[in-house]
């Protein structure tokens, strides 16, 4: 498993070296990218940081045009990130590549292989138990 995971980590390096992203910054974009109005406190829990690590990621994000600031509709205290022009392009361009950089990989793989691989992970999926909060 850590084999796999470093490998996993590799490929994400890997998609964003070119783009002056960190993966972490490139998971975090992702994660904005999937949630709609993405508040800090959620993005800081997604990513098990704390929220003042999560200022310093998003505030070197917003001076890369990645991302921008609002404030919540209801509460002035909520702050919501979302992607600008630049962070979906951004997304959109690394998400391809690291797709493709999967493809090469299971290219490699028989069909039952695939689905060996496939039914394993819905059993790890469906097996996993909450997270203490």
């Amino acid at each position: 498993m850590p084999l796999f995971h470093r490998n996993m980590v590799q490929m994400d390096e890997c998609c964003v070296e070119k783009m002056d992203l960190t993966p972490h910054q490139f998971i975090a974009l992702k994660i904005i990218a999937n949630t709609d109005d993405c508040t800090m406190s959620n993005l800081s829990k997604n990513l098990g940081v704390t929220m003042g690590n999560m200022t310093t990621m998003i505030d070197r994000l917003i001076k890369e045009g990645h991302v921008a600031r609002e404030q919540g509709p209801n509460d002035r205290r909520v702050v919501i990130v979302k992607l600008t022009n630049k962070g979906k392009y951004i997304v959109a361009k690394a998400t391809k590549k690291r797709q493709n950089m999967l493809l090469n990989v299971l290219k490699k793989l028989s069909n039952n292989d695939i689905e060996t691989m496939l039914k394993l992970i819905e059993k790890i999926v469906a097996n996993q138990e909450p997270q203490d909060e």
